[in-house]
């Protein structure tokens, strides 16, 4: 099955392709099984750091672990760049926000990609991560993109929203993409 995410590291890949540079460094937050974590860093040629709350790389990359659901356990700035792909959805709605700001400290950018609240995407998810790691929490706590802005404006997070392609027309999900930084 790692098939399905080196496909799906492709249409990542496109997505944030525009706030990538060659010579920062990158901190996947959530870096799961390391496969998209390494096509992003061979593709870009970048210092790529994954973290998770708990380890089941399947790929050889910097990884260290988070020893809190809520915090990182990196230094101010020490990132150019924080990406959640789709993570966020896995996490308890009060950790987000948490999680979010925490990212700001350690991330002077982040990106955020997450699904659309789908009852396909939903049912998607839940067997993939069945397949990948049966041990994830699988809580389904999605946004819509009205309610990630709310959570941002909140939080007075400066952001914008990008629309993410889809690899083919039929692709049974969609992504939102969002650039973050602290006001």
């Amino acid at each position: 099955m790692e098939f399905t995410l080196k496909y799906r590291g492709r249409t990542i890949i496109r997505a944030i392709a525009p706030f990538i540079s060659i010579d920062k460094q990158i901190l996947d937050i959530g870096c799961g099984n390391g496969v998209v974590s390494d096509q992003i860093q061979k593709h870009f040629r970048c210092d790529l750091v994954g973290t998770d709350i708990q380890s089941y790389l399947k790929k050889n990359i910097k990884f260290r672990h988070m020893s809190k659901k809520d915090a990182l356990d990196f230094k101010d700035k020490e990132f150019y760049l924080g990406l959640f792909i789709d993570v966020l959805h896995h996490i308890p709605f009060e950790i987000q926000s948490k999680l979010i700001k925490d990212a700001l400290r350690v991330c002077s950018e982040v990106i955020i990609i997450e699904v659309k609240p789908t009852l396909t995407a939903k049912a998607i998810d839940y067997l993939i991560n069945q397949i990948h790691n049966p041990e994830m929490p699988i809580l389904l706590t999605h946004r819509t993109k009205r309610n990630w802005i709310k959570l941002f404006k909140a939080n007075n997070i400066s952001f914008k929203s990008y629309k993410v392609k889809k690899p083919i027309f039929f692709y049974p999900v969609s992504n939102y993409l969002f650039h973050i930084k602290s006001k």
